[in-house]
Order: structure tokens, then sequence, then C-alpha cells
């Protein structure tokens, strides 16, 4: 029991530590997810080789949390802050030396 905890414990601290809010835990998820939705559906199509239950409830799971994560995904990604088409060049000189 003490090494589930401890165990548990330093998975949750090791993402944390890698994640810092730029997506790096979700995008990984996000394909293991797809991956074990995959398997399931595959579970499913061929129950009597594996001999899983409720591998098509296992695969729904699995895609709601990918698309869990892809949600967090694309509401959380880095909006431009400025780009050519959308503000003057020549307001400053010192982005475009033609307007200098």
């Amino acid at each position: 029991m003490v090494w589930a905890t401890l165990v548990i414990a330093a998975s949750a601290n090791a993402v944390n530590l890698t994640d810092g809010l730029d997506g790096l835990a979700a995008g990984s998820s996000t394909f293991c997810f797809a991956c074990l939705a995959i398997i399931g559906y595959w579970q499913y199509r061929h129950e009597g080789i594996y001999h899983v239950e409720n591998a098509l409830d296992l695969a729904l799971a699995a895609v709601a949390l990918a698309g869990a994560c892809l949600g967090f995904l694309w509401w959380n990604a880095a909006r431009p802050r400025s780009s050519w088409a959308t503000r003057d060049p020549c307001r400053s000189g010192r982005d475009w030396p033609p307007c200098a």
C-alpha cells in the first residue's frame, strides 16, 4: 500500500514538472487514449479471441478522454500576438526597415 502511494505521488509530480502548462501531458495523453480506443474497439470486434466483455465501453471511455485532452489543447493554444496581415508595418520603424 505504501509503495502504491509513493508511485502515484511520484507519477503525479513527474507530470506536473514535465507539463509546465504547454500541453505536453495532454498531447501525449491524447495519443495514448486514441491507441487505447483502437485496442478496445479491436477487442470488441474479436470478442471470441480476447474474451473482454466490456471492451466497447472501455473504448468509448478512452475516446471521451482523448476528446477532453484535444479540447484542452484547442482552447489553451497560444494565440498569435501579431502578424503582418493584421497590423500596419509602418507604425513602428524598428519592425520594418523600409519604414524607418
